[in-house]
């Protein structure tokens, strides 16, 4: 079983936010915070401990983050980087309280565009991202040293790929849901 990245929130609290474990990573929320206090501040940068007990530091606009800046979730969840009315947009790194990371592009609150998730386990992904999703071409690094390089759909593979066991075997061709 593979590390299920469960931990981006939209108005969650703190319990909602925590490592799964599923084979096919399976994401289901956004990274947007729990509701933030009433400010009135347009682009100024400020510190907001959350009456949850979330912590958020960094530019708003109006009351919600927006510009470039940290949320910290109570669980160890964490993202830093850009926000846009309220929602991880632009570039950003999450990371998970396991040690488990994602660096890369983010679009209203979801992993989207192209990054990089590191698991907990060793394994790593470097490639598209769709919905929080492994989608398009992409490279995967084993822990025990396998290698797959090739396309994805909604996080598994799927087309044309190439798989390259530890002890040099290898495969080349089609694949179909994994």
């Amino acid at each position: 079983m593979r590390e299920s990245l469960s931990c981006d929130v939209a108005g969650a609290t703190p319990s909602r936010c925590g490592v799964g474990r599923s084979r096919t990573q399976g994401f289901t929320r956004r990274v947007t915070p729990a509701a933030l206090p009433a400010l009135q501040s347009n682009g100024s940068g400020a510190e907001r401990v959350l009456p949850n007990g979330d912590f958020y530091a960094g530019s708003f606009s109006g009351s919600v983050p927006h510009g470039s800046g940290k949320y910290l979730w109570t669980d160890g969840c964490m993202y830093e980087g850009e926000w846009k009315r309220g929602k991880a947009s632009g570039k950003g790194k999450f990371s998970w309280p396991s040690g488990a990371t994602y660096e890369g592009e983010f679009k209203s609150g979801r992993m989207e565009g192209s990054g990089t998730f590191v698991g907990s386990d060793g394994d790593t992904y470097r490639g598209s991202w769709s919905s929080d999703r492994k989608h398009g071409f992409g490279q995967k690094r084993y822990a025990n040293g396998d290698l797959y390089e090739g396309w994805w759909k909604r996080n598994v593979q799927d087309g044309h790929g190439r798989y390259v066991w530890k002890n040099g075997n290898e495969y080349v061709g089609e694949w179909k849901n994994g």
